[in-house]
């Protein structure tokens, strides 16, 4: 499955699948919607069925409607468990999509290094326009503060930042730089 960042706010699954398509056989293309208005929130996902072509997609550059696209490998998020659950992946970086576009980087990381260390935080913006394209990412020195993170949201507590509610999930990265060893 590929994270797909940097859509623009009225980006459809149509399109997201039209061209997607093209490299493979699709199946599942969401778009990621805000609840309250049913507008875009700037990023989705798209399933292959061959993982191969996911793979492969991941490594090329995208544009859609003119807006240069961040295509990455997801980790799902049932490969992060809760701290009490085993699991032989622990990641340290997460992604945090739907931000509202005045969100600077230092309220982004004042926000959720109430949850633990923080080592990266950066809201990512528009090479041309540096414009909040309403997406981040933040590393931290635990894994467990990001199961933390990831718990919270799937009990119902949202994350709430600047006042508007954001979707937290583990990042894709290479898991030799961000992912401990497994566990014995």
């Amino acid at each position: 499955m590929l994270f797909i960042g940097g859509l623009s706010w009225d980006t459809t699954e149509h399109d997201l699948g039209a061209y997607f398509e093209t490299f493979g056989k699709l199946y599942d293309v969401v778009v990621m919607r805000d609840r309250a208005t049913g507008k875009g929130k700037g990023f989705g996902f798209v399933r292959f069925h061959d993982p191969k072509v996911a793979e492969q997609v991941s490594a090329i550059r995208h544009d859609i409607r003119g807006r240069l696209l961040d295509a990455k490998l997801a980790i799902p998020r049932k490969r992060v468990q809760h701290p009490l659950v085993p699991s032989d992946i622990r990641v340290h970086k997460v992604f945090v999509g739907g931000l509202a576009p005045t969100v600077k980087d230092f309220e982004f990381r004042e926000y959720f290094s109430r949850f633990g260390n923080i080592k990266e935080a950066q809201v990512c913006t528009d090479q041309h326009t540096r414009r909040s394209r309403g997406f981040g990412f933040i590393t931290f020195e635990k894994w467990e503060t990001v199961e933390e993170l990831i718990s919270q949201q799937q009990d119902g507590r949202p994350h709430v930042v600047e006042g508007k509610e954001v979707e937290v999930g583990p990042s894709s990265i290479p898991r030799s730089l961000e992912v401990s060893p497994p566990l014995p």
